[in-house]
């Protein structure tokens, strides 16, 4: 009968050490951890225990299985304490098991506050030892004095010696999982676009900016390549210059050797740029992967961009009275060469012309004013009065050229929301070019109304218009159509790229038509109300 017992007991050890190695494929820690304490529990007899994991340095991990009765806030306190005062923290140390006969009797069992132990009287407690490092330790306790043998120890002993590469394997998983999600919380909460792309330009990671940017949701995206998004150009820029990165390793080199390229691109779809950094980096395949990073600096780079351009309009708006003042000047010069006196007329008229450009002057040098224009100063703005302002800047060359001014202009508009200095700025350069390309006598039609939401202006003149073979290029910085018919008629090629710039800022439009030898019309569009 004894050996049938023997063999029973025997049989029920090998299956226990049996289950606790089958748990080498099991990569939940705390599943694993139950299971152990389970398994060893029920061979051993104890009623419950407790693992605790230890880091590299022999602290606590943030993983432990505790079934004893104290509150959840109380668990990390007891852990630290049984570890720096209890018998857990002496089988660490000396990194053997121990049995304790009666718990009241030893000073190595620690009795926490608000620890119910009335059903404590022996414990067992075994290290769990990898290469000589102590993983934890398996503490068991029963409600019996003197319940565990040293077959008892043995037998955990040859389980935990059997469970530290199960509990190694879980633990590195574990860890890969956890930094694994640290960093997804991270990534998920840095405020700049942030993905991962392989080797053949597939997304590997994406952050929710990221996603917005990219106009997709991340599991639309995860394993797709870069040109699932070519009806972005901004897209198939990136790939270009990712590309380039790939056959050139002239980057900057930062920690561990990795490349580094840093470029700005432009979403003219959205009106957006960015700076784009990528790090060129090797996976564990072998094969580069690239972490690209969008920092948005379209508010920068529009400031840089008005800033220049108030510039060349300001440079722009002071010929005009400069041309005036010249034109004067050479007839009144003509009529001294021939004896005859000097009208006082054109006189008059030089002097309101130089008025007007020290005013520009005086506008030009006043205190922040190109950092002032160089924003976005959204109003309601009369477009009425926006029309008033702007024949009043170019009536003086209107009256020089003897144009007949036209106005097709709707009653009753609203008014329009937008910067009212950078709309009479892209209205003035029209009528400027207008009267400048119109012989004497022509006429220049005002057309302004507001139709289906949208506020339009453009204007209409009989001059010599534009040949179709030069038109592609019309707002082009520093492009003229020139030809000889326009040669001795001053230009920069700046006023219409200024005028597109001012439109696309109030997320409107510049247009044009034109056929040589019978005129052109420009205008814009732009909402009555823009969508911020």
């Amino acid at each position: 009968m004894t050996n049938q017992f023997d063999r029973r007991r025997l049989t029920d050890e090998y299956h226990a050490l049996l289950q606790v190695a089958q748990l080498i494929t099991t990569l939940d820690l705390d599943r694993v951890l139950t299971q152990i304490l389970q398994i060893t529990n029920d061979v051993i007899g104890a009623k419950k225990g407790s693992i605790l994991l230890l880091d590299i340095n022999g602290a606590p991990y943030r993983r432990f299985i505790l079934q004893r009765n104290l509150p959840p806030e109380m668990s990390q306190i007891a852990v630290s304490r049984v570890l720096e005062r209890g018998l857990a923290g002496w089988v660490a140390r000396e990194k053997r098991g121990a049995i304790v006969s009666n718990v009241n009797a030893d000073e190595r069992w620690l009795i926490l506050p608000d620890d119910d132990q009335a059903d404590v009287a022996s414990a067992l407690c075994v290290p769990f030892l990898l290469e000589g490092r102590v993983q934890g330790v398996m503490t068991l306790v029963n409600d019996i004095p003197s319940s565990f043998t040293d077959h008892s120890l043995e037998l955990a002993t040859a389980i935990a010696g059997q469970a530290s590469m199960v509990i190694h394997n879980a633990y590195l998983f574990d860890d890969v999982q956890t930094h694994q999600r640290q960093l997804e919380t991270v990534l998920q909460n840095v405020g700049e676009p942030i993905f991962m792309l392989n080797h053949d330009f597939r997304f590997t990671l994406i952050n929710q900016e990221a996603s917005t940017l990219l106009g997709k949701a991340n599991h639309q995206l995860i394993g797709q390549p870069l040109d699932t998004l070519a009806a972005n150009p901004m897209w198939v820029d990136l790939t270009k210059q990712l590309l380039e990165t790939s056959a050139d390793g002239s980057g900057r080199r930062g920690e561990g050797g990795r490349l580094h390229y840093v470029f700005e691109l432009r979403d003219e779809q959205a009106g957006r740029d960015f700076k784009v950094n990528v790090s060129k980096v090797r996976n564990d395949t072998g094969f580069p992967a690239y972490v690209v990073i969008f920092s948005d600096i379209t508010s920068m780079k529009d400031l840089s961009r008005l800033k220049s351009h108030m510039l060349r309009m300001a440079s722009h708006d002071l010929k005009n009275p400069l041309h005036i003042a010249l034109g004067y000047i050479n007839l009144m010069l003509s009529d001294i060469d021939e004896g005859l006196g000097v009208d006082g007329a054109w006189v008059n008229e030089v002097f309101k012309a130089l008025d007007r450009m020290n005013d520009l002057i005086d506008d030009l040098l006043g205190e922040d004013r190109i950092e002032c224009e160089s924003k976005f100063r959204s109003s309601l703005v009369n477009p009425y009065q926006l029309i008033e302002d702007t024949v009043n800047a170019v009536v003086d060359q209107v009256v020089w050229k003897k144009h007949r001014l036209v106005y097709d202009v709707a009653p009753n508009m609203t008014d329009i929301r937008g910067d009212a200095s950078q709309l009479r700025q892209a209205m003035v350069n029209f009528m400027t070019n207008a009267i400048k390309y119109t012989p004497d006598e022509g006429t220049i039609t005002i057309h302004a109304r507001i139709e289906q939401g949208r506020f339009h202006f453009s204007v209409e003149d009989t001059g010599i218009g534009i040949p179709e073979a030069l038109q592609a290029d019309i707002f082009q910085r520093g492009y003229r159509a020139d030809r000889n018919a326009i040669q001795g008629i001053e230009g920069t090629g700046i006023g219409l790229s200024l005028v597109e710039e001012i439109c696309r800022r109030h997320k409107g439009r510049a247009w044009f038509t034109s056929k040589e030898g019978e005129g052109s019309t420009f205008g814009f569009s732009i909402p009555v109300e823009p969508l911020t």
